[in-house]
């Protein structure tokens, strides 16, 4: 700052301006740098950032990549194939079955998930294809139904395949009633047990008459047969409409040296309630940031709470599911690093869309338990495991980089103002104090030297005294 009491004689009016000039430019310059780092912090996510794309599976369509054709028998087979009923005796029609066997098992499991299947129960009823199977032969279902019996069974040669597993499932018809259905599957099936619930991926071939032994009772029952391409476990959807917390606190939060799990009954409880929720309610209820370090400390105290908290999102991922009590089929796994430098994983029930690794964002979601997951570090971290309900970018609104742009001038002016007002002070102060010493000086030369005096002006300007003055009265 100028200092309004310096020596007047060293007064220097170009250095003043110049220095004003240096004020000013490095007012403007301050304040170009805060509107500069307001727009980058706009735009920073769409400069670098590479957006979510969800990959496809297999790669395109299976069918047109790899050359095969949709499922049929030729006209001739179909004419020799006879539907059973309670007053027929059961029927294989070897040649058309064989036929059908083969062109399941020439084909990749893919295949039918590009191709599509209508799904029983839903999609179709087991009395629809029984009324009329001609219509629905060689369609593609997926069955679902309680495992009443599975066992291996070898195929008279010549066949395609020398082994086939043989089942039969119980269907609930949603009305209270059941059918039934038998099927032989080219590949075993996988980790499914009599008594579960199983899912068959097949064709439709017939009716069918075949024994049956449920609840303790033997007979026979006709239903449809498939022939399947696989038979997995499969489960009875859940519908959570509220969270029961005796089934949340079944997950416990991992302990060192614990495998990096989590538990399946919990999380896709809290899956299904969380797919079920209003994504936009959610968003008008929860505005409050959680504080996550508290969930480190005591995550029992929180678990099931569905809370809010903001971060980076640094990875984000598809991870496929097969079928499962939540319906799902899929998750998106997320890292992020929240504002709190605390990292958390997320699995989102719902697809992320509109962000982008690198961005700042705002999830809610469901806090299920502390969890380890895969590092590239040498322990692996625990953090918490939230099941995600919404993600959303945060961005600054036009009004809000308006509004810091208003706010940016208002501050520079002000210092402009001030910076002048200060110096035209100074200045004032200066000639003031200038004045007043000239003004000292003649009144004393005037004593001693009149002559002298004479010559002196009310400023710098006028010529000073000889500096050998003989009256020692040269100086203030």
């Amino acid at each position: 700052m100028l200092n309004p009491y310096r020596d007047p004689l060293k007064s220097n009016p170009a250095k003043d301006r110049r220095t004003m000039l240096v004020l000013f430019a490095a007012t403007i310059a301050i304040t170009g740098f805060l509107l500069y780092s307001i727009m980058v912090t706009q735009q920073h996510s769409t400069d670098d950032a590479s957006p979510f794309t969800e990959q496809n599976d297999w790669g395109g369509n299976l069918a047109d990549r790899l050359g095969y054709e949709e499922i049929t028998l030729p006209a001739e087979l179909e004419a020799e194939i006879k539907e059973d009923s309670v007053a027929t005796l059961v029927l294989r029609d070897k040649k058309p079955f064989d036929d059908l066997l083969d062109e399941v098992t020439d084909r990749p499991f893919r295949f039918f998930n590009e191709v599509g299947y209508k799904t029983i129960p839903g999609d179709i009823s087991i009395a629809e294809i029984m009324a009329d199977p001609a219509k629905h032969r060689v369609e593609q279902f997926a069955v679902k139904g309680e495992l009443l019996s599975l066992e291996s069974k070898l195929l008279e040669l010549p066949a395609p395949v020398e082994e086939v597993w043989e089942g039969r499932l119980r269907i609930d018809n949603g009305d209270g009633s059941v059918s039934y259905a038998y099927f032989e599957s080219v590949e075993e099936p996988r980790k499914v047990r009599v008594g579960q619930i199983a899912q068959g991926f097949g064709v439709f071939f017939k009716n069918y008459h075949f024994a049956v032994e449920a609840d303790g009772q033997a007979g026979f029952e006709t239903g449809p047969f498939f022939v399947a391409r696989r038979v997995k476990r499969s489960y009875n959807y859940l519908d959570v409409q509220e969270l029961d917390m005796n089934v949340v606190s079944r997950a416990r939060d991992t302990e060192p040296l614990e495998r990096m799990e989590v538990e399946d009954e919990p999380w896709y409880h809290v899956a299904s309630y969380a797919k079920n929720l209003d994504t936009e309610r959610v968003r008008e209820e929860f505005t409050e940031d959680a504080d996550l370090e508290n969930f480190l400390v005591f995550p029992g105290v929180h678990r099931g709470k569905t809370i809010k908290f903001r971060g980076k999102l640094v990875a984000l991922e598809k991870v496929p599911l097969e079928d499962n009590p939540a319906n799902l089929d899929a998750y998106y796994d997320g890292i992020l690093q929240s504002l709190d430098s605390v990292t958390t994983r997320v699995r989102f029930v719902n697809k992320p869309t509109g962000v982008a690794n690198g961005d700042l964002v705002a999830v809610r979601g469901v806090f299920l338990k502390m969890h380890k997951y895969e590092s590239r570090a040498d322990t692996a971290p625990e953090v918490p495991l939230v099941v995600g309900i919404t993600i959303d970018k945060i961005e600054f609104r036009d009004e809000t980089l308006r509004d810091l742009s208003i706010v940016a001038a208002v501050v520079a002016i002000g210092l402009v103002l001030t910076l002048s007002i200060s110096l035209a002070l100074g200045r004032k102060s200066a000639k003031a104090f200038e004045d007043a010493y000239w003004k000292r000086r003649k009144s004393r030369l005037e004593k001693h030297n009149p002559f002298e005096a004479a010559t002196v002006g009310a400023g710098p300007s006028a010529t000073p005294p000889a500096s050998g003055d003989s009256s020692g009265e040269g100086r203030p």
